[in-house]
């Protein structure tokens, strides 16, 4: 197993593969880091007492332990030890455990050839073409926005200021708090969303406060002839 030249500590992190139903290629997975992190609670703390508030002295690789892997940080709160990563892995198995290492030094400059900011160019390595939109749902770069942290920059915008709101209750990270009434987030009309009549994915988490009656959580309008698709409930 080899070593990351010139860094000093590591963290092995594994993939359960009886969690996979099917093989993986090119999947962005969430590394989650705090005092209770994965299936065994692990403490990973030791991240933060290295490096601190310096999120880009990170590196994560492969199983071999050397080649690097896209890394975007979706936010690193290191005054609480707490930080959402997602790295794009070549393959997830189902069959053997995925093994990836997450590295870490202060002593090191920035890695910003792989580890980047939902708005830094090399974050968008993490999602690639077949991505059209990725929101984490934070307030980026103001309270009126939501960032996309994919090449395409389809960021969106509220109605307003905070609103909807943004909450530090999300399933992952934080979320947008919507008052079931005229609270929305908008993105623009562009062809990366138009997805004729081809197989495409929607997926995200919501929890609502009641289930009284049926609503759209994400439609694509047009606004002459209707709506073109609205995954609801």
């Amino acid at each position: 197993m080899g070593w990351l030249s010139g860094w000093k500590k590591r963290i092995r992190l594994a993939i359960d593969n009886n969690d996979i139903t099917a093989a993986l290629s090119n999947f962005p997975i969430l590394i989650y880091l705090s005092s209770s992190s994965g299936i065994n609670n692990a403490d990973v703390t030791s991240v933060f007492d290295e490096v601190g508030a310096n999120r880009k002295k990170i590196a994560v690789t492969r199983g071999d332990g050397i080649t690097q892997c896209y890394v975007e940080v979706e936010k690193w709160d290191s005054g609480n030890e707490k930080a959402w990563l997602w790295a794009k892995v070549p393959s997830v198995s189902n069959t053997i455990d995925e093994v990836v290492y997450l590295y870490y030094d202060n002593s090191k400059a920035d890695n910003t050839t792989y580890v980047g900011d939902p708005s830094d160019a090399v974050a968008h390595n993490v999602w690639d073409a077949n991505f059209k939109l990725v929101t984490h749902m934070r307030d980026d770069p103001d309270t009126s926005h939501v960032r996309d942290s994919t090449v395409n920059a389809n960021d969106g915008a509220k109605k307003a200021a905070n609103e909807p709101i943004v909450t530090t209750a999300g399933k992952i990270d934080d979320a947008q708090d919507f008052d079931g009434t005229d609270d929305r987030i908008s993105v623009p009309d562009v062809d990366e969303l138009d997805f004729g009549t081809g197989d495409f994915t929607v997926s995200l988490w919501f929890k609502p406060d009641v289930v009284a009656e049926t609503g759209i959580l994400v439609a694509k309008i047009y606004m002459r002839t209707g709506v073109s698709w609205a995954p609801g409930f």
